[in-house]
């Protein structure tokens, strides 16, 4: 767990803190990390916070990878790309900053859709502008390896946003591994031949769509 301060408000409810940032409530979690909406008190803004799961802090790996993704952040400027924020600010542990998104992911749209596929047309515009992302991120030197629905999220006005980049490589940057964790990243399901084999997924590889 975070190392969060705690107070109390004149209600008595019990406020979470680290540094600058109000913890409303857990987003979610899986098996590396935990993420946060919670309020910067600087600018009164909906963010959204990731840490890393309390039994890979300290962990070498894990620090490199979560400076590999802030790295990255710094890189992407995409109306198509969450957004990493406040990235040169000091911070009392590791963590990241996140824009804060509404809206569904991409999976949750197409289950609401099931057992009927989504209109042609807005098939279409949701593929238009994830391979616009793409194609930016790689003349960046940045390969997402783990696009899936549930990677793509559906705003409110409709356009989509590619969100999180933990598992992926900056190109020239050194392999990160960490003990426990396999050294094969992505989503089997939508995983390339090359990332199956434990290769480097880069942008040459070819695009596996299950059936």
């Amino acid at each position: 767990m975070a190392r969060w301060e705690k107070r109390k408000t004149h209600a008595e409810r019990v406020i979470l803190r680290i540094d600058h940032y109000e913890i409303i409530r857990l987003l979610g979690h899986g098996g590396m990390n935990h993420v946060y909406l919670a309020e910067d008190l600087h600018n009164q803004q909906k963010v959204v916070l990731k840490f890393p799961n309390d039994d890979l802090i300290g962990n070498v790996g894990v620090f490199e990878r979560y400076k590999r993704e802030a790295e990255i952040g710094s890189r992407l400027n995409h109306p198509n790309v969450q957004r990493l924020l406040n990235t040169g600010e000091e911070r009392s542990e590791h963590y990241l900053v996140m824009e804060y998104l509404q809206g569904r992911t991409l999976r949750e749209v197409l289950e609401k859709c099931a057992p009927d596929l989504l209109p042609t047309d807005e098939a279409l515009r949701i593929t238009i502008q994830i391979c616009d992302a793409l194609a930016y991120c790689h003349e960046h030197g940045v390969f997402h390896r783990d696009i899936k629905p549930e990677n793509i999220m559906i705003l409110n006005d409709g356009n989509i946003k590619i969100i999180d980049f933990g598992v992926a490589l900056l190109e020239g940057a050194r392999r990160v591994t960490w003990r426990g964790l396999s050294g094969t990243v992505g989503t089997p399901d939508y995983m390339s031949p090359e990332q199956l084999r434990g290769e480097r997924g880069l942008s040459r590889v070819k695009m596996c769509l299950p059936s």
